[in-house]
């Protein structure tokens, strides 16, 4: 028993504490996956089941798709975790998650790869960069046209939801209300023109509720009302 031990001990002496120190003194650690997921979603109503996990940090933002990455209080967040070493790989669901703008979007990943940070896009099942931390083969390409696609389909959009306010304006002047009745929804964008107007522009709802000095719920009324009249018209 006793020539087990020292046979043992001469193991972790002669083998193990070497590879244990040369393990410790690498960059291996510095780069040790630190996992985050990033959720964005249009409206506080959205369900994010499909997006979500339970096994990492989650950061998710309630906002436009045409806010800026750096310029959402999560993602802000995220990118502050990236920087200080606290996360170096991120799982995203698709391209339009990130931003609207192609420009953008560009601007942010390669924000990320400088910082060696891994981005994972679930629904195509691709990573940003190798195991040297170098863009994989394709990938610019790849994103570069899933971000324009994001992009045109902000802009239609953004049509659509000028048309409906068009559709609202020419079904009449807004002339009040009586006691108890309710609203149609050409109604709420004409009375609340401002409101539909930045709300084309991509603006946020809560930062629309600051700029119009209106209830937030009353932004969340104008939205949902464009919504069924794009829906209506598409």
């Amino acid at each position: 028993m006793q020539k087990q031990d020292e046979i043992i001990n001469c193991v972790i002496n002669r083998v193990l504490e070497p590879i244990i120190h040369t393990f410790n003194n690498t960059n291996y650690l510095k780069y040790r996956p630190m996992e985050a997921k990033y959720i964005r979603i249009s409206t506080a109503e959205q369900n994010t089941d499909r997006q979500e996990v339970t096994n990492m940090k989650m950061y998710i933002d309630t906002c436009s798709g045409s806010t800026p990455f750096a310029e959402r209080p999560k993602s802000g967040a995220l990118l502050r975790a990236v920087q200080s070493g606290k996360v170096n790989h991120i799982f995203v669901h698709s391209v339009d998650r990130l931003g609207r703008n192609a420009a953008d979007i560009r601007t942010t990943l390669d924000s990320l790869q400088k910082l060696k940070c891994q981005v994972s896009f679930e629904s195509m099942g691709i990573n940003m960069l190798d195991k040297n931390f170098k863009v994989t083969g394709g990938f610019n390409i790849l994103v570069a046209v899933m971000a324009e696609l994001a992009q045109a389909e902000l802009e239609q959009l953004k049509e659509r939801q000028r048309q409906g306010i068009e559709v609202a304006k020419l079904k009449g002047k807004y002339k009040g209300r009586k006691t108890g009745t309710v609203l149609t929804n050409e109604e709420i964008i004409l009375k609340h023109a401002d409101i539909a107007e930045l709300l084309t522009d991509g603006k946020a709802m809560r930062r629309i509720s600051e700029l119009t000095k209106k209830n937030l719920s009353t932004v969340e009324k104008v939205s949902k009302a464009m919504k069924v009249i794009v829906k209506s018209e598409a």
